[in-house]
């Protein structure tokens, strides 16, 4: 069953209109709804001062309901008292939302009102009969799922079971809810939840597992990424737990964070790290013919290693050959693409020399030495510049060269023959 984009993103639109980083717990079951994959438990918000409706409890089935108390700055509302059950009447629901939100006074909590929840009884209270599910913007890596076992002890049980069987984890882009239900049956939780594990039963379908799944995984895909419009990234959505009900997965808690996420940059042309570690052509920028620089030292280095002379160049204008190699006026006289270019030259020439590689398409790997490009504020924004450079090389066609540095302490690459 598709996302509602639509809701989600009015939802996210509304959140933001009022300058907050974080759903209200009744939100995010707003945002499970339009998710449609699993059943919502009967909500009523109060916000407050306001005056209780005589159908407050209409909606809602059972002796009992939970009150639990809505605020911004109370991450885990048990910790504060923001969780009391208690009988299903109008009166006793009203002494309580009363107590409740006098109680907490600190100005930080930034208390908006109290939620009355339907009571769920689980279908079974034995361990481990919880299910977390949640996505998360990794700058590393992108929308990320990740699903195991809840409630209030899902933190023991990752750090405690071995790895890969306590959680399950994916890349959003790269899997799908039928792929993560693989990964996922992999865990404690599946055990527990499809009743393999002795003395359980099952308690939810694959192909409810699987519709849940593929609902979050939409979430992150869509939501998990910066949109460019009105609408804020989800930073991370959790619901802890769900429990179930009839077959159905039902959140009975949950959290959303909001936010501009950082820039993901492009991914480097890794194919192009064999260019690096073992090229059939170098060039060196910087070497003097005067005295013995770092550049001199490198080409010294490279003469004696077993690397093949026949390719390897200097950048030296008014030479034709220095140690024995072969020289030439500037990159754009080199023969061919170089494999790897090693620049050694002062910290504020290099930014000039990196246009140059990328602009030629001159190189398919670059090395450089100079350190101390970003101690100077001057020198910060030459550095920042030239990392947008090679970040933009990287969106073209060719890719552009694979970077390495700069304060780079050199290479020894036995496959490469070269130090």
């Amino acid at each position: 069953m598709p996302v509602d984009l639509a809701v989600v993103e009015k939802l996210l639109q509304t959140v933001a209109s009022e300058d907050r980083k974080v759903l209200f717990e009744h939100e995010v079951y707003d945002l499970m709804r339009a998710a449609g994959a699993v059943q919502i438990p009967a909500t009523r918000f109060v916000p407050c001062g306001a005056e209780l409706p005589d159908n407050l409890l209409d909606d809602f089935a059972g002796p009992q309901v939970v009150l639990k108390i809505v605020a911004t700055g109370i991450a885990h509302k048990s910790d504060r008292g923001g969780v009391v059950f208690i009988e299903r009447d109008r009166e006793a629901v009203a002494g309580a939302i009363a107590e409740m939100t006098g109680a907490i006074d600190d100005a930080k909590a930034d208390v908006r009102g109290v939620l009355v929840c339907e009571f769920l009884p689980h279908e079974s209270a034995s361990f481990g009969n919880e299910l977390f599910v949640g996505i998360r913007a990794a700058r590393e890596f992108g929308p990320i799922i990740a699903a195991g076992l809840g409630g209030v002890h899902s933190e023991y049980f990752a750090a405690h079971i071995r790895q890969g069987a306590a959680v399950a984890t994916a890349l959003a882009f790269e899997t799908s809810g039928e792929r993560f239900l693989q990964m996922f049956k992999q865990t404690v939780a599946y055990d527990i939840l499809s009743g393999q594990a002795r003395g359980y039963q099952r308690l939810v379908s694959d192909e409810h597992l699987v519709e849940c799944f593929e609902a979050f995984i939409q979430l992150a895909r869509q939501f998990c990424k910066n949109a460019g419009r009105d609408i804020p990234a989800i930073k991370e959505l959790e619901v802890n737990p769900f429990v179930f009900r009839d077959g159905y997965m039902v959140p009975v808690d949950g959290l959303c964070h909001l936010g501009e996420l950082a820039q993901i940059p492009v991914l480097r042309p890794i194919n192009k790290i064999g260019n690096l570690l073992h090229p059939k052509s170098m060039a060196i920028v910087g070497a003097s013919a005067r005295g013995m620089n770092v550049g001199r030292v490198i080409l010294k280095n490279l003469t004696e290693s077993r690397f093949d002379k026949r390719h390897l160049y200097a950048i030296k204008e008014g030479m034709t050959e220095l140690d024995g190699v072969q020289c030439v006026p500037d990159l754009a006289s080199l023969p061919q693409k170089i494999d790897t270019v090693v620049v050694a030259v002062q910290a504020n020439q290099v930014p000039k020399i990196v246009d140059e590689i990328i602009d030629g398409q001159l190189a398919e790997s670059v090395i450089l030495i100079p350190g101390g490009m970003g101690e100077t504020e001057g020198g910060k924004e030459h550095e920042r510049s030239m990392a947008r450079r090679i970040s933009q090389a990287h969106e073209d066609p060719d890719q552009g060269p694979v970077f390495l540095g700069g304060n780079c302490l050199g290479i020894q690459s036995r496959p490469g023959n070269y130090d």
